[in-house]
């Protein structure tokens, strides 16, 4: 997005949102990168930072997520229902130390790392917030199956069914 004129960006945006457009009235919302973004990054990229001291967003998140949104949101009179799915936790929280590829959370599920992640959401929806935008729902993650390969190219975290109960 960040490579289209204004003009672009706003006509695609009304492409999708626009009732004279298609009209989309549920949209997705990265937590952090995605194989998408213009860059690899997270919101706290400081190893063991368990209370996420140093959780911030993105420029991206400046730039172009809420940006995008609140022209969205505009269009659909507010209607537009967002969800929120992260693509995979920072690294240091992940059994490879890195966001690309495959891995787990560190620990057990009832352990510190999971906790920080739960709270990791709470400060995304919490930061968000501030911004005036909300969300709807929320998924654990994108392609959690997936993530069971370590050489997966892109931003990931294994879960299977237990992990996520």
């Amino acid at each position: 997005m960040q490579s289209l004129s204004a003009g672009a960006r706003n006509n695609l945006v009304h492409g999708y949102f626009a009732p004279e457009g298609i009209g989309y009235t549920v949209g997705r919302v990265p937590i952090a990168s995605t194989d998408f973004s213009p860059s690899v990054y997270s919101y706290d990229d400081t190893p063991g930072d368990l209370n996420l001291t140093n959780f911030a967003l993105h420029p991206e998140d400046y730039n172009d997520k809420i940006p995008i949104i609140k022209m969205a949101l505009e269009l659909t009179q507010n209607k537009l229902k967002l969800f929120a799915s992260p693509w995979a936790a920072p690294g240091w929280m992940k059994t490879t130390g890195k966001m690309v590829g495959g891995g787990a959370m560190i620990g057990d599920v009832n352990g510190p790392y999971y906790q920080t992640w739960a709270n990791y959401f709470v400060r995304f929806f919490e930061e968000y917030a501030k911004n005036n935008v909300t969300f709807w729902g929320v998924t654990m993650e994108n392609e959690p199956t997936q993530a069971k390969d370590l050489n997966y190219g892109i931003q990931a975290m294994f879960y299977n069914g237990t992990m996520e109960r």
